[in-house]
């Protein structure tokens, strides 16, 4: 009819029925108005309804239809609308209106929920919090004035057989939940060596995680009476599978490989330097073993791990300086391992011109000072300084593939540059004027320093060297003042901005 025979109302009501199919619909609830202003005056009605907000109206109704669907999965929803109640007084314009006729527009449905074949198996959830709850309360128990109970614990037989027995699926979830088992295995192997020792050898494996290695830490300093013990063990598993590793015959698996074991060996650094001031309160020292031949299979892992392998060559560094120079109330039983070690890099560096410890020798040089004195006489420092100028003259313009090589011989330098038989084969051998003069060059560029730009680190370490070298002796000051006296013409007819904020300016301060 025409649009004044036409009367629009809302549907009395709103039925929703849904099912894992059309033939198995049962009812789910009754859609409720809800007073949209936008909407009402487009003449669009608004029903809706909220399955999940149960607990707040208090009222259950939703629930047990919701639970009367099979796992609460709905594929197919059924909508059933009650025409609208049209109700009027007897001199209303709606009077003389037809009624027969009813037609129905659906502007929009929007249904919200969630993909149940998504969400994984609900028991295994629960479960899993379970787990994790009981978990957080034993870590608790662990870290708190519990210390009866847990002694009690760790020496039942029954507690300790169905640890061993679930040792492997506690130890997988150890990676996922360390901050609440690492307190639990620490605690058992506190107040049962026995056990402490079982864990260890379990855990000594390269299946293992840093989260295991770090574990093993913890237990070897539980108790400082076994500690000496435990370390050695965890030094033979280092060195023995190291030895291994080198074994294979591919390089890729070489580096893949020792990143399995570099965890235990930070475990070792971490664990020495952190009892070493218990120690020494104590009065108690530890004794290891390692014999020139693991000395020269660690220093064979460094090539093997060269720069590009930036992270394993330095923990492997510190292992070694750890090993050659430990700290207080530690001590290496091979005497003769220290001298090897020179020995060897001294060889490397000066006969076959590999340079993959000079890292190493920069550690010595810099926790250990008095070590330049054997450098010295054995010609090391002096085949250093060579380098160095060597690697100036060949490179132009600040480029070139000994520019890297040129930055590890001055580093390893600027900590032997502290010892008096260093400065005094520097003076009497007037290098000073070589290293100040090998980082300029005279090709016409805007500036007369050849290390500029990214490699401006050269002339800032370089810049460091002179005057550790210079401090303190007349003569190379002189030198110095000399030479900047020299550039000062320089300076003041190019303007050379970078020579002075790189080097003229620093070496004055």
């Amino acid at each position: 009819g025409e649009s004044s025979d036409i009367v629009t109302g809302d549907p009395a009501s709103v039925l929703v029925e849904g099912g894992h199919s059309m033939k198995s619909l049962v009812p789910i609830g009754i859609l409720d108005p809800i007073t949209d202003h936008a909407y009402t005056l487009s003449c669009v009605g608004l029903f809706g309804k909220n399955f999940q907000a149960l607990e707040q109206n208090g009222s259950s109704e939703n629930l047990e239809g919701i639970k009367s669907l099979k796992n609460y999965r709905i594929k197919y929803l059924k909508f059933t609308i009650r025409r609208p109640v049209i109700t009027f007084t007897e001199n209303s314009l709606l009077a003389s209106r037809s009624y027969k006729n009813i037609s129905i527009s659906v502007s929009f449905i929007s249904v919200m929920g969630f993909n149940v074949e998504k969400l994984g198996n609900p028991t295994a959830t629960v479960l899993q919090n379970q787990k994790k709850t009981a978990l957080e309360i034993l870590s608790y128990v662990c870290n708190t004035n519990f210390g009866a109970t847990m002694k009690t614990l760790a020496n039942q037989d029954s507690t300790i057989s169905k640890l061993q027995n679930s040792f492997e699926m506690l130890s997988n979830l150890l990676v996922t939940h360390e901050s609440w088992l690492a307190p639990i295995f620490t605690a058992i192997s506190t107040h049962n060596v026995t056990m402490g020792d079982w864990i260890i050898e379990k855990l000594l494996s390269l299946n293992k995680t840093r989260s295991h290695a770090g574990l093993i830490g913890e237990i070897c300093i539980t108790d400082l009476s076994y500690t000496s013990d435990r370390l050695n063990r965890l030094l033979r598993f280092i060195m023995s599978e190291i030895t291994q590793i080198l074994q294979t015959p591919l390089k890729n698996e070489i580096s893949m490989k020792f990143r399995c074991i570099i965890p235990f060996i930070e475990t070792f650094i971490r664990t020495v330097r952190t009892c070493s001031p218990e120690l020494q309160t104590r009065a108690i020292t530890i004794s290891y073993t390692m014999p020139p031949n693991e000395a020269e299979q660690i220093l064979i892992a460094m090539e093997a791990n060269p720069q590009n392998e930036a992270q394993q060559h330095k923990t492997l560094v510190e292992f070694m300086l750890t090993l050659l120079l430990p700290p207080n109330n530690f001590k290496l039983a091979n005497e003769d391992t220290l001298c090897y070690v020179f020995d060897a890099c001294n060889v490397r560096i000066q006969q076959q011109d590999q340079f993959e410890c000079l890292n190493l020798i920069g550690a010595v040089l810099a926790g250990s000072p008095d070590t330049a004195d054997w450098f010295v006489d054995k010609g090391l420092i002096d085949y250093l300084l060579e380098e160095m100028y060597r690697l100036m003259m060949a490179v132009k313009g600040g480029s070139g593939g000994c520019v890297l090589r040129l930055k590890r011989v001055i580093d390893v330098l600027m900590f032997a540059a502290t010892n008096e038989k260093v400065r005094k084969t520097v003076s009497e051998q007037g290098w000073i004027d070589k290293i100040y003069n090998g980082l300029k060059c005279d090709d016409g560029a805007d500036s007369i320093l050849k290390f500029t730009g990214a490699n401006s680190s050269v002339v800032k370490n370089a810049v460091e060297l002179i005057k550790n070298l210079t401090v303190g002796n007349e003569q190379c000051e002189r030198t110095v003042a000399s030479l900047l006296s020299a550039d000062v013409g320089h300076i003041s007819a190019k303007k050379d901005s970078e020579f002075i904020d790189l080097f003229f300016v620093p070496l004055l301060t």
